[in-house]
């Protein structure tokens, strides 16, 4: 089963898929006849999915990214071909996780506190940075190793949650400067 509608129209469904779903949902697709998609591409391997899909007849309607996925979603909408977004994403991908190579830092998503009390928790540390407003109650934060060991008990103090994310670094943060600038 496909995890569905997060807070879209009644008749959408919203899936995170990698590159291994992509048959099952094709598959899941076809099956429900479903005749279009609105794509979030944040792993390029994703846009073999859309090709999969075109194939059968279902037509994406839109694209989005965020972060790394803005490459991709540019390159889905035909701004830019498949190889030069291919390129453009192995290569931010590999700049990206060079500097995290550099970084002892983490990312984690802090649950169930206002946006203010987290930014005034972040700046009790040099190198903890609200980076994510994902929605109200949802904020994530990239920080140095060892301090976000630190805001974490923080978190857990102001009856907050604080959940680490599985990533290799502090992205959306100073810890990728080197990134940046090598972009």
């Amino acid at each position: 089963a496909l995890p569905g509608n997060a807070g879209m129209a009644d008749d959408a469904t919203c899936v995170n898929i990698g590159a291994k779903d992509i048959p099952a949902i094709v598959e899941f697709a076809v099956a429900n006849k479903i005749d279009y998609a609105v794509v979030a591409p944040d792993d390029p391997l994703v846009l073999g999915c859309v090709d999969a899909l075109e194939e059968k007849g279902i037509k994406a309607q839109g694209a989005a990214g965020f972060s790394l996925g803005e490459l991709a979603a540019v390159t889905f909408a035909g701004m830019i071909s498949r190889e030069d977004g291919f390129r453009l994403v192995c290569a931010r991908a590999g700049h990206m996780n060079r500097a995290a190579e550099g970084a002892e830092s983490v990312m984690a998503a802090v649950l169930k506190l206002d946006n203010e009390t987290v930014e005034n928790l972040c700046c009790k540390y040099e190198q903890v940075y609200p980076v994510n407003y994902n929605c109200p109650g949802q904020l994530v934060v990239s920080g140095s190793a060892s301090e976000m060991e630190q805001l974490k008990a923080d978190v857990k103090g102001a009856k907050g949650r604080y959940l680490q994310l599985p990533v290799s670094g502090g992205f959306h943060s100073p810890f990728m400067k080197e990134a940046a600038s090598g972009f």
